[in-house]
């Protein structure tokens, strides 16, 4: 599921930044998916234990 998002955001950010994107644009959006990855696993466990 979270390596599914992750994925997907991956696949949405190469779309979306195209054949031009830089090393420090790539760096960042890695870390924006690892973050956003994290926060959505945290969130469904949180609901999860409700």
């Amino acid at each position: 599921m979270i390596a599914f998002g992750l994925l997907f955001v991956l696949v949405v950010a190469v779309v979306w930044l195209g054949p031009e994107n830089t090393f420090w644009q790539a760096v960042f959006l890695a870390a924006l998916a690892v973050a956003i990855g994290l926060w959505i696993s945290t969130a469904l466990n949180t609901l999860r234990r409700k």
